[in-house]
């Protein structure tokens, strides 16, 4: 055995032996401890991730998790039961009280119960047990943590805390004084963001006075200004404040912080600090990363203005973030004030939603460590200079929604080898690249929105290598078919947007090749044929607005994730496939096609809809008892269709509805009761959550008009019941509906009154009841409605006088048809005068001046007809003797009579053509 192994086995036993000491020698958990640990365990009422399942009675505290121990003495020196962001979104948090014997570990140094759902003990024990007692204590992180009153005095005594995370941290008491801070002179990390500190209006005096602080977050915490003034400023060694989310108001170089040249990273997001930033700025050498973004509410009185060359000296700058901050000035001006030096270290440069106008320079390219470079949502003109290829670190740039001109070519993308993210959307530039000469690109999103890309499909497309990517090339000019390539070179894309083009031809047929994809939009193209196979993944699919035509395929049943599904405006035919797999579906949208059958009925499993349009079809049938189970439903309109029946009462458990379209239909019976189980309906105009629609082109008619909804669905709340066979009386509980905008029950057979309480409908905007046989007064209530745009009440059986107010008679004047057909209404604006009460059948003062003259009026009338018939015997007579008068005559009227009923019948004919389109535009 050779000297090597002999010394390789000597050192094996060495090891092993200096283990088995340290074993035999290491301290275990004192029991106090132990004890004390098991009663905070006690008070945790839960733990869903198990985290305490090691601590078990009888056991060493030093091996819990969580736990660590002094190797020497078996005191516990730390716990560490914080959770990090996955864990709270995974709901791995505890829930309980602490246990006040947590604070009788007296060698604690390091305390984290960070973002856990627990309360501190109550203020009735005593403070000394509670925390005089943890005095070694250099780690402490309360954060989320629950106080009964407000934050505790008694930290103060921690006289060796350096760490210190009190955010967030809920107290029933607003605290008023933070002066115990003072008396922690070694603490170097203070987090108090998310505690309401508006009444303590001297904290930077406060922290002022801690020389020690190196790290500062005060995010959140409702402060009213920073413009105090500090005679001398102690906090030399603060390295990183952040102040954002605060509502400072008043102007940014009015504030004490600009001073502190230690700082490395300063974040004043969300202030309200408003105009010129201070000269001691460009002092700020030691500035690695300066947040000043979203300063640009409306509200402020200035936008943000940068004096010239104010930062060019700043040379470790890596991050500058001026975006939303309504800053203003030329492009030229703003890189002139960025940092020049020798070697540049700014990595991310955020410039966009301001109003910064002129062209970008060419010497961008000297910022050759650029990561990050956006400037979007600003005024920017002229060409992007192809000096932007030599970047070669840039990973992200958005120059979208500019001006910009000119032609993008390979040059552009010489260098970009690290480029990931690239948006040149809503520019006027035109995208010429010659694939061959394009490096590959590992591209993650792809926006070129109304660039111009056509005629051609960009061929340069098939140099993409990435995996996972989106593409958006909607609006850029396409007007071909998909190439061959286009499966498979795109067989690793994750989202593919080329709507609103002029793509022509038919799907490819193996277009289910690509198995990454989750979201297609086609819209508005003019791609024909029928449906192929999709890709199984699919989630969003959306190919409205073209000339498809055929029946669905049973093959999209495969595609069991899909969850938004827009097939309107197109000519497909036939049923539904039934899709009994498809239970993710919450958007459908199949409107103004050729589909026949009955309502899908796979749409039973579907309970998570929340979006419904089957409008402008062929179906037919009676509605389905569980359509009701459609709780989540937001928008449901079948307008147009064959169907027929009573409408179930169950739809009124459709709770979150906002618009509810079943016009042109042949509906029969009476309107549901319970109205006021249509929550989303219930709320007032302007209190509702917000929703956003899934597809965009939503619109109502409503106001005799085709209107399209902006970004949030409940700006038109709406019930359409139109043209159907409606009977019975409108509900009274229809006026509990006060956040309705759209009300339209026309050519139906609706009788009795119109609600009393009309008037309580204060959102409503349009009101439409015209082609009924109701009956009875117009309420007086109705003039209540001051957004009231459209009403009308015409060819009815109404009566009595019609309610005044400046908002009806203004709508008169719009459309002075919107009473007609209603013989018992009378006062203005009708010419038709009320005596009496409200009755219309008494005489007025014209009639009885009438009557005072009736002899002469009867004389009159004795003395035509007399002339009449004297007239009509002398022609009788000359035709009965005169044979050619007579063979004239009747041959005339023979003419006449077929001329009149040629005329008649092509007149009802276009009336009747002209009817049914009108009810289509308006379906």
């Amino acid at each position: 055995m050779g000297a090597a192994a002999i010394n390789k086995r000597l050192l094996v036993v060495l090891v092993a032996a200096c283990a088995t000491v340290s074993s035999v020698g290491a301290a275990v958990c004192m029991p106090p401890e132990r004890d004390a640990l098991l009663a905070f365990k006690r008070g945790i009422t839960s733990d869903p991730a198990g985290r305490l399942a090691s601590w078990r009675r009888g056991g060493d505290c030093c091996r819990w998790r969580g736990v660590l121990c002094s190797n020497r003495t078996g005191h516990v020196l730390e716990l560490q039961l914080g959770i990090d962001e996955k864990m709270y979104y995974d709901q791995s948090y505890f829930s309980g009280k602490i246990s006040p014997s947590l604070f009788s570990l007296e060698h604690l140094e390091h305390l984290d119960l960070g973002d856990n759902s627990l309360d501190f003990p109550s203020v009735g024990y005593s403070s000394n047990l509670l925390l005089g007692s943890l005095k070694r204590l250099r780690y402490l992180n309360l954060s989320n943590i629950r106080f009964d009153h407000t934050l505790p005095a008694q930290l103060g005594n921690l006289s060796k805390l350096q760490y210190l995370d009190l955010s967030y941290t809920i107290s029933s008491v607003q605290p008023t004084d933070l002066s115990w801070l003072t008396r922690l002179p070694s603490l170097q990390h203070l987090d108090l963001s998310g505690v309401n500190l508006s009444k303590v209006h001297d904290w930077p005096h406060i922290v002022n006075m801690i020389p020690s602080l190196q790290v500062l977050y005060l995010s959140s915490c409702s402060l009213q200004n920073a413009n105090q003034r500090l005679p001398r400023l102690s906090l030399t060694k603060l390295e990183r404040l952040t102040l954002s989310e605060n509502n400072f108001y008043h102007p940014s170089e009015s504030c004490w912080f600009w001073n502190l040249t230690s700082l490395k990273h300063l974040d004043l997001q969300h202030s309200l600090l408003y105009g010129q930033f201070p000269n001691t700025l460009g002092k700020m050498t030691s500035l690695q990363v300066f947040d000043f973004s979203f300063n640009g509410d409306t509200r402020l009185k200035d936008g943000i203005i940068i004096v010239p060359n104010l930062m060019r000296n700043l040379c470790n700058l890596e991050v500058l973030n001026l975006e939303s901050c309504r800053l203003s000035g030329s492009m030229a001006d703003l890189y002139e004030s960025l940092p020049h030096c020798s070697s540049s270290r700014l990595r991310e440069l955020n410039l966009g939603g301001n109003n910064i106008t002129g062209t970008l320079p060419a010497g961008i390219a000297n910022l050759t460590s650029l990561v990050t470079l956006d400037l979007s949502f600003n005024h920017l003109t002229g060409p992007v200079p192809s000096q932007i290829g030599m970047l070669n670190n840039l990973t992200y740039i958005d120059l979208g929604y500019n001006n910009l001109t000119g032609i993008i070519t390979e040059e552009h993308f010489a260098g970009l080898t690290s480029l990931l993210y690239i948006d040149f959307s809503q520019n006027l530039l035109n995208i010429v690249i010659h694939p061959n000469r394009l490096p590959p690109l590992r591209l993650k999103t792809a926006n070129f929105v109304s660039c111009q890309m056509g005629p051609g499909f960009p061929s340069w497309l098939q140099r993409l290598a990435g995996v996972d990517y989106s593409i958006d090339m909607s609006d850029t000019g396409i007007a071909d078919q998909f190439p061959s390539w286009f499966s498979k070179t795109l067989s690793r894309a994750n989202s593919l947007d080329f709507s609103s083009n002029q793509i022509n031809g038919s799907l490819p047929k193996n277009l289910e090749m690509i198995m990454s994809l989750n979201y297609l939009s086609l819209d508005g193209n003019q791609i024909t044929g029928e449906i192929p196979p999709l890709p199984r993944n699919l989630i969003y699919f959306s190919v409205s607005n073209n000339a498809l035509s055929g029946r669905v395929p049973a093959s999209i049943c495969k595609s069991q994730q899909l969850q938004h599904l827009n097939l309107g405006n197109n000519n497909l035919v036939g049923e539904f496939p039934k899709c009994l797999e498809m239970r993710n579906i919450t958007d459908l949208v199949l409107s103004n096609n050729m589909f026949s059958g009955k309502f899908p009925p796979f749409l039973q499993s579907c309970t998570d809809i929340s979006f419904l349009d089957l409008s402008g079809n062929k179906l037919s049938g009676t509605l389905p008892i569980w359509i009701g189970d459609f709780e989540k439903i937001l928008y449901l309109r079948l307008s147009y269709n064959m169907f027929t029946g009573s409408l179930p009462f169950s739809i009124t458990n459709l709770r979150e509805m906002y618009d509810l379209n079943l016009a042109g239909n042949r509906f029969s019976g009476i309107i549901p009761w319970n109205l006021s189980n249509l929550r989303s309906m219930v709320e007032k105009h302007g209190y509702r959550r917000g929703v956003m629609q899934p597809f965009d082109n939503f619109s109502v008619v409503t106001k005799r008009q085709e209107l399209y909804y902006g970004d949030r669905l409940e700006d038109m709340v709406t019930i359409d019941l139109s043209l159907n066979f409606l009977s019975g009386v409108i509900p009274e509980e229809i006026t509990s509906l006060i956040g309705l905008v759209n009300l339209n029950l026309s050519w139906n057979y609706l009788i009795g009154k119109i609600p009393h309480n009309i008037g309580s409908m204060p959102s409503l905007e349009s009101l439409d009841l015209s082609r009924n046989k109701l009956s009875g007064v117009i309420p007086p209530s109705l003039s209540n409605l001051t957004y009231l745009a459209w009403l009308d009440l015409s060819y009815n059986n109404l009566s009595g006088r019609i309610p005044s107010g400046s908002q009806l008679d203004t709508l008169y004047d719009n459309d002075p048809f919107m009473y007609s057909g209603n013989s018992g209404l009378c006062g203005p604006p009708l010419q038709l005068n009320c005596s009496g009460g409200n009755n219309a059948t008494r005489l007025g003062d014209r009639d009885r001046k009438r009557s005072a003259h009736v002899h002469d009026l009867m004389f009159f009338h004795v003395g035509l007809g007399s002339g009449f018939v004297v007239g009509l015997w002398v022609v009788f007579c000359t035709m009965l003797f005169k044979k050619t008068w007579k063979v004239a005559y009747f041959t005339l009227f023979d003419k006449s009579c077929d001329k009149l009923y040629v005329f008649g019948v092509l007149t009802w004919t276009r009336l009747a053509e002209k009817t049914l389109k009108l009810i289509r535009k308006l379906g």
